[in-house]
């Protein structure tokens, strides 16, 4: 049977390395590659149009409007949408402020000042164009035609609140990519200058995703809660009942290209079988659905499409090093060894889990992979001689779950009292999870959790291993490593990032804070005449320019 699930997960795998042909293992010129500085970049933005159509299997738009559109054309004014995991507040600022689901709608309410598409690039939104001599040293050319949703007009001063308030919010996914920036300046209404640390190519990509979208100050003096619902984006939150749903209505004073869609809610399910019956009954026009039900979506092709991608973050199983037991490197060990990674990928996502076959912690797609890397086999007798050297005394360990992650959880439980490691299991919602597995306090001594890799490799273990990183759950601290971050800021030279990197690799794996198990394959059902969402492999989705066709 093992055998057969192996042969099913590979063709699976097969599949998704499909969808990721045509990417470049060289950097892209936005991770610093080119050695040559720009003078000026950016130019003209088409407010936030999406790129141009790619097949569905693949990063990029979803099913784009057709050439057979008219002015007779219907479209719905309404989409429901099923999302994966519950939000309690918006606010990208606070580190219950986060997943993939909030994230999605930040690039909702707010526009940052560039946008980051599928392939990598980076395109203007909040800002115009930029220029840059030396990688140091930016200049940003504001819009002049852009109001938040609360009428203020939109300025550079709310830029350099956005990263004043962002660097003051320790722990928050926002600080983490805001803090690359050591000084900024208005120099008039529309104009700012950031400077980093040293010469940095990958800022475009670090103010492009969606929760560096910039805040209006005067709306969160006066509300610290819904204060931070106003951005300048194309939607509006107008009701956010905490994990249960939110609703946007479009903003039609929107600065850029107006949506089709008037309004969408966001609806957390969290029953399966309520899932499926809500796409089939059309009651809701997309959503996930558990990989057992997907085949009844594959065989209905005539009223349902499938949209698949490989997410860049690997679910992994990660220790709180300041833990007693789960900071000694031989109980890591014995845990490693202890556990099958390909049968917990199966009870993780079934037969569309892309399990890490390697041995390095990276992204699947994020350039300078190492591949000297051997990864750690299931090794039933070396788990327990690493067990018996550990500071391990037959005590519980507790491990942190969100509440739709049982099956994997309970599959490490029974793998690791295989090796005699007691584990209990504690089951909670997202927002409640992050808090309590927080970088600055996490309360866990296991959790299971995405290691958050970028596609950018500067990017990749500042975010995950950089001291009191957003996702540095473990609280991982080695000098030689965050010595080794800092520099990667300033190395330009393709060869030298690659050997840059494949240290780095080689230093992280070695003190193994955490056990990469598999790559999401991200699995969105979407009844015919829905399109227009953007995704890429970071798993998060744009869905400011969905629609649905109801006639013509």
């Amino acid at each position: 049977m093992r055998r057969i699930i192996a042969v099913l997960l590979c063709a699976v795998l097969c599949v998704s390395l499909l969808a990721s042909c045509g990417s470049n293992d060289d950097p892209a010129p936005a991770s610093g590659g080119n050695d040559n500085a720009p003078s000026t970049s950016g130019g003209s933005n088409t407010g936030g149009s999406t790129p141009s159509a790619t097949p569905s299997n693949e990063a990029g738009e979803v099913a784009p409007l057709p050439e057979t559109v008219t002015e007779e054309t219907v479209f719905a004014e309404h989409i429901e949408y099923i999302v994966g995991d519950a939000v309690s507040i918006i606010n990208s600022h606070s580190p219950a402020g986060d997943g993939s689901s909030h994230n999605n709608a930040c690039r909702m309410i707010y526009d940052s000042l560039y946008y980051n598409q599928p392939d990598g690039t980076s395109t203007p939104l909040l800002a115009t164009h930029y220029e840059t001599d030396d990688y140091q040293t930016w200049i940003f050319h504001l819009r002049e035609d852009v109001y938040f949703h609360n009428g203020d007009k939109f300025t550079s001063k709310d830029v350099i609140f956005t990263w004043e308030h962002a660097l003051e919010s320790i722990g928050s996914i926002a600080a983490g990519n805001w803090n690359y920036i050591v000084e900024a300046r208005a120099i008039d209404e529309y104009t700012v200058e950031f400077k980093t640390a040293a010469p940095y190519g990958n800022l475009l990509f670090n103010i492009g995703i969606s929760v560096t979208g910039i805040l209006n100050e005067r709306a969160i003096a006066e509300d610290e809660i819904e204060g931070f619902w106003v951005g300048t984006g194309a939607y509006k939150l107008v009701e956010l009942s905490p994990a249960d749903y939110m609703r946007f209505e479009r903003n039609d004073n929107y600065w850029g290209e107006l949506p089709i869609t008037k309004s969408q809610t966001w609806t957390l399910v969290p029953e399966a079988s309520s899932r499926t019956i809500m796409l089939q009954n059309g009651t809701a026009q997309l959503g996930g659905v558990t990989e057992s039900d997907l085949q009844l979506f594959r065989d209905d092709p005539d009223n349902f499409g499938i949209h698949t991608v490989v997410a860049n973050n690997a679910m992994s199983l990660m220790f709180n090093l300041d833990d007693p037991i789960c900071g000694d490197i031989n109980f890591r060990n014995a845990v490693a060894y202890g556990v099958d990674r390909e049968e917990l990928a199966i009870f993780g996502m079934g037969s569309i889990a892309a399990p890490v076959d390697v041995g390095t912690i990276w992204g699947y797609e994020t350039p300078f992979k190492n591949p000297n890397i051997q990864p750690i086999m299931q090794d039933i007798e070396k788990a327990k001689e690493f067990l018996a050297e550990s500071s391990y005394n037959g005590e519980t360990i507790e491990l942190a779950i969100m509440s739709s992650g049982t099956r994997l959880a309970e599959a490490i439980q029974d793998q690791l009292n295989n090796i005699g490691i007691d584990v209990s299991i504690n089951p909670m919602d997202v927002p409640t999870f992050t808090v309590y597995t927080s970088s600055t306090d996490n309360k866990a001594q296991m959790l299971t959790y995405f290691a958050m890799m970028s596609q950018n490799p500067v990017d990749t273990y500042r975010v995950c291993f950089y001291p009191l990183a957003n996702n540095n759950r473990m609280r991982y601290n080695n000098p030689a490593v965050t010595e080794m971050i800092e520099q990667s800021m300033s190395i330009l030279s393709e060869d030298a990032q690659r050997e840059h990197y494949y240290k780095m690799q080689e230093l992280v794996t070695a003190d193994l804070p955490c056990i990469p198990i598999y790559y999401m394959v991200g699995a969105m059902v979407y009844a015919n005449g829905v399109g227009g969402m953007v995704t890429s492999a970071s798993a998060h989705y744009d869905f400011r320019y969905m629609y649905q066709i109801i006639e013509g």
